[in-house]
């Protein structure tokens, strides 16, 4: 029975560790990321975004972490792996605006000016995602060249 026990303390013990990050922990490693970014290490930023994404469960985040980390990684696009850098920040960028969009609007509103290029590009992204360009508008090849030579002076 006593062995059962300590069986079973053993099982919590792992669980409740492998449950992912505390919000302090998730705080200090925000921090550390935007930190990271600001002194222009971009592998240290990479790495502490990572390592709060985890396997890409981030329900635990609130919608300010999440708005917060989808600027880390709008950020890190310009130097590291673009496309998914790109597409992990408008995927954190739905996720605050579906969780809490007064949050994230809170933290969006308050970008350093040089800043809200990243978020201008990653709000067109995101909506871009959702409603995409229908093939059906666009020209076809003998009304776009007319369209071009209309344009040229």
């Amino acid at each position: 029975m006593q062995r059962l026990y300590y069986l079973l303390i053993a099982t919590i013990l792992l669980l409740t560790a492998s449950c992912g990050l505390t919000s302090g922990e998730v705080v200090d490693n925000l921090r550390d990321a935007e930190q990271a970014i600001a002194r222009g290490d971009m592998k240290a930023a990479q790495s502490a975004g990572d390592y709060i994404l985890g396997d890409e469960n981030f329900s635990g985040l609130s919608a300010s972490q999440l708005a917060r980390l989808s600027m880390v990684y709008m950020q890190l696009a310009d130097s590291v792996d673009q496309t998914s850098n790109i597409r992990k920040a408008a995927d954190l960028y739905d996720r605050a605006q579906s969780l809490d969009a007064d949050s994230a609007a809170e933290v969006y509103n308050n970008l350093p000016p040089d800043q809200l290029q990243y978020y201008a590009a990653m709000s067109e992204y995101s909506a871009s995602r959702k409603s995409p360009v229908s093939l059906d508008s666009l020209p076809e090849e003998d009304e776009a060249m007319e369209l071009n030579l209309d344009t040229l002076p």
